[in-house]
């Protein structure tokens, strides 16, 4: 294993464990909630869509074995929804207000990453 593809195993995986965590935040957060706390949950909410979806190409593309071509279109036509549903999420972090807005932005520049790679890959 070399250690381009750790890190490409870290950035695929990220946006998983730091939603779950930005998930946890903003559920267990006592004071009450704000505008600004909506926000962020809606880039949760956009950040979890993005992370499913990126799950889910990348399962279909290891069940069914496509050429690298094939796969590369699979993936940018996800991308093309998806990336600009991370930049949302990356937007909803900046505007918005609580605990788990740090998880947020870091995951939603992981997906930004990730669907960018889509694209030039």
């Amino acid at each position: 294993m070399t250690w381009q593809s750790v890190v490409a195993d870290f950035i695929f995986f990220l946006p998983a464990g730091l939603l779950s965590l930005g998930w946890t935040r903003w559920i267990g957060a006592d004071k009450p909630r704000d505008r600004r706390s909506y926000v962020v949950a809606s880039g949760l909410i956009a950040a979890s869509i993005s992370c499913v979806c990126l799950f889910g190409v990348v399962l279909y593309l290891q069940v069914h074995h496509i050429g690298y071509w094939n796969e590369y279109r699979v993936a940018s036509g996800w991308g093309r929804f998806n990336w600009p549903l991370a930049v949302l999420t990356v937007i909803a972090a900046i505007l918005g207000k609580g605990r788990s807005r740090v998880m947020l932005l870091f995951a939603g520049c992981a997906l930004v990453t990730v669907w960018t790679m889509a694209f030039v890959h």
